[in-house]
């Protein structure tokens, strides 16, 4: 509520009367009251406020000169109240310094000057001095006065208000702050005395709508409290219902008008003598050095190879600059709040921090650690396993942050073979080769890679008979073979035709040995013999005999008709097809071991007439494959029928020489001791004859001799028989041929397990 100077009652006069409202502009006689100099008078207290925001402490300054100025004691706050002294020259200046501490560079920050003009007392106060928040326009003789504003508080006319309604307690016509509190109290829609009565103005909310005497003074009075543009202005004097008293500033006339009618307003305040009083005085600082903080700092993060990173700073205060920092040195570039790397690899791991600085000082944030993930994923080495055979695949992995990457997810693909592929370790049973491709996924979502492929070994089912031959020095049925490498053949299974289409095993042959077999127990000489081979993998798997083809030898007769010797045979059969010889050879000799080519005939014949034959002589039939068969097997582009003679065509006692006689040996296969038996053949015969037994591998290449005078010392007493223990030595595991040559040869076949 609004307090005046003094009170009275005006006599109600009705008059009615309609004044024609016009709009003139009147200069202004004052300017702007931040240019007019501000009254004080001793004792009056001076309210100083720094309206800028600022950071740090405050102290107020005084000096009367604006030049050399000293701290007011106590006037540390904002605002701080400081009692007006006299002064040596009548003025005061005053003005503000901060001292921000954080800002060490530049820690001091100076406000602009305001000053007051001193007084001894308000009696010495003018008509249009400034003075406690307006202009001075009226003042009595006891020191009392009135002030105003130096501009109307409307930018637009505006209507009275409280239209229709008569306002008890506002019938003043001197006493405006009664009548402003009756109609704020009484009349809430007077918006003119609204508008005074919450006006805060020049550190001063006293303001008051005029009554229309204090209207009128002020209207004779405007030279001294500033321009106005309007003719008439509001009073808070009320009239009647529908009017309200105003006054013209042009015509200086009063009189009531409707209150509908818009009118500017000018709000007033009143000051006495006797009550010292607060002026407020404002300044500002131009520019204040914000130090600068760090209200955010850069976050730590893990990340996966090829992500992208952004280290982050978040400081307030002017002027920053940035520089981001790994491992002690400047990262080039980097000189923003933020700091982004993109496509990570492990080398941009590390710690980084940001160097933050203005003018007043420089800070470093915190540590960030950048991890960058290295997750390798190891699917098992590459595997060969049987058809049908189940395998364990197992997964591992490994991270250079175990804490970070946690536990992790397994996915294998494809997964229809696997017993699961979401673990580590699932049973495979693929039917084929098949690699099998894995992923880690740890908790980060780092995802790693790596296959394993698994070979399902099938039987090699394609091992083909190169060629059958009757083997000519055992004189047995010898059966020979391509090898084929890397197909996982352990052994190679040789069979013989014992019935029609049955075949029965006879033998094996290790697959790191020579790939032939000789067929101890054929008998070449009675008959021909079909043979097929298969394969046994290291799964114990066999091929299918039924794939294989057969190959069968040649067995050739001898008959005669007189001198001429008629030789015939079977034809050499492969069941493929793939091999028919082009010719047959006719070998002829005057002992199995010399033989040689008498003729051929053509592949499409299986006999041969051999005429003015009066000796005796061996014969065999060949045939050649010219690509022949392994390298590791000497002579295997032929095979040999079995041998005939035809001393019983031809009498001479001579051809008995020629037979070679037999090396009985037991036990066959030998271990480390064996016993030759040579049936009909005495020691003395043996010295007689001065002979040796060699013992040859299948090249071949003579592996032992043992002389006439060694082999008295190996014999075994008996009666009918040479019998001789043969020492096994430093005989490799093989197979031997035994030729001991008297006044006929005797051979043997050896065995060494």
């Amino acid at each position: 509520m609004k307090t005046g100077i003094t009170r009275y009652t005006i006599k109600k006069t009705i008059k009615t009367f309609f004044l024609v409202i016009a709009i003139s502009t009147i200069p202004l006689s004052k300017t702007n009251a931040q240019f007019e100099i501000q009254k004080a008078a001793v004792n009056d207290t001076i309210e100083l406020y720094l309206i800028n925001s600022y950071t740090g402490t405050i102290q107020w300054q005084i000096s009367s000169d604006n030049n050399i100025f000293s701290d007011i004691p106590g006037a540390t706050s904002n605002p701080s109240d400081v009692v007006v002294t006299a002064s040596p020259n009548n003025f005061w200046f005053y003005r503000a310094v901060i001292t921000d501490n954080l800002c060490p560079n530049d820690p001091y920050t100076f406000s602009f000057s305001t000053y007051i003009e001193v007084v001894s007392s308000p009696e010495d106060i003018q008509r249009g001095d400034w003075y406690l928040g307006g202009y001075v326009f009226y003042k009595d003789t006891a020191g009392n006065g009135l002030i105003a504003p130096y501009y109307d508080q409307t930018s637009s006319n505006v209507e009275f208000g409280c239209y229709g309604t008569f306002t008890l307690g506002a019938y003043s016509t001197t006493d405006g702050v009664s009548n402003t509190n009756a109609f704020v109290t009484e009349c809430s829609s007077s918006i003119a005395a609204k508008i005074c009565d919450t006006l805060d103005l020049n550190g001063f909310d006293d303001w008051y709508l005029p009554a229309i005497d204090e209207l009128d003074t002020l209207s004779n009075n405007a030279s001294y409290a500033g321009g106005y543009f309007g003719m008439w202005y509001w009073s808070s004097t009320e009239y009647s219902d529908f009017y309200t008293m105003s006054a013209s500033f042009y015509q200086d006339i009063t009189g009531p008008i409707d209150k509908g009618v818009e009118l500017p307003v000018r709000c007033i305040r009143s000051f006495t003598s006797s009550p010292h009083y607060k002026i407020r005085r404002e300044v500002t600082i131009l520019y204040q050095p914000e130090t600068v903080f760090i209200v955010e700092q850069p976050v730590s993060s893990v990340n996966c190879p090829g992500d992208t990173v952004t280290l982050s700073v978040t400081a307030t205060g002017g002027g920053i600059s940035y520089q981001w920092i790994k491992g002690g040195l400047s990262i080039p570039g980097a000189n923003s709040n933020t700091f982004t790397m993109s496509n990570l690899i492990n080398t941009q791991a590390g710690i980084f921090y940001c160097r933050v600085a203005n003018g007043c000082r420089i800070l470093f944030s915190d540590n960030a650690e950048v991890k960058v993930i290295q997750l390798t994923a190891d699917a098992g080495q590459d595997t060969l396993i049987c058809h049908g055979e189940e395998l364990q695949l197992n997964a591992t992995f490994n991270t250079n942050h175990p804490l970070n990457s946690g536990s992790v997810d397994y996915l294998w693909s494809p997964g229809n073979s696997l017993s699961s592929a979401t673990i580590a370790q699932p049973i495979a049973v693929p039917d084929s080769i098949t690699t099998y491709h894995l992923s880690v996924t740890d908790e980060i979502g780092c995802v790693a890679h790596d296959s394993v492929t698994v070979d399902v070994h099938n039987t090699f089912s394609d091992e083909q008979i190169c060629l059958v031959s009757v083997d000519t020095i055992t004189w047995k049925n010898k059966i020979t073979w391509k090898k084929t490498a890397g197909v996982g053949t352990e052994y190679y299974l040789i069979y013989r035709e014992t019935g029609t289409d049955y075949y029965q095993q006879i033998g094996h042959v290790e697959a790191n040995l020579i790939p032939e077999y000789i067929d101890i127990l054929s008998q070449p000489e009675s008959h021909g013999d079909k043979y097929k081979i298969t394969s046994l993998d290291t799964c114990g798997n066999e091929s299918d005999i039924n794939l294989c083809f057969y190959h069968k030898t040649i067995n050739m007769g001898i008959g005669a008709n007189g001198s001429t010797m008629g030789l015939t045979w079977d034809y050499y059969e492969d069941e493929s097809g793939m091999f028919i010889p082009d010719k047959y050879y006719i070998f002829r000799g005057t002992n199995p071991w010399n033989m040689t080519v008498l003729d051929s005939v053509s592949g499409s014949f299986n006999s041969y007439n051999d005429i003015n034959v009066f000796d005796v002589y061996y014969y065999m039939v060949g045939v050649k494959k010219e690509e022949g068969c392994d390298s590791a097997v000497p002579l295997s582009k032929e095979a040999f029928s079995n041998k005939k003679d035809n001393r019983d065509y031809i009498e001479s006692a001579e051809a008995y020489r020629y037979d070679a006689g037999k090396i009985l040996i037991s036990p066959n296969p030998m271990n480390s001791t064996a016993k030759l038996v040579i049936p009909n053949l005495s020691l003395c015969q043996l010295h007689e004859n001065n002979c040796q037994i060699k013992i040859s591998d299948l090249t071949g290449k003579v592996a032992r001799i043992i002389t006439n005078n060694e082999l008295k010392d190996l014999q075994i007493n008996s009666a009918s028989n040479l019998q001789i223990n043969l020492e096994r030595g430093n005989l490799m595991p093989g197979i031997y041929f035994i030729e001991l040559n008297t006044e006929r040869i005797y051979i043997g076949k050896l065995i060494i397990e």
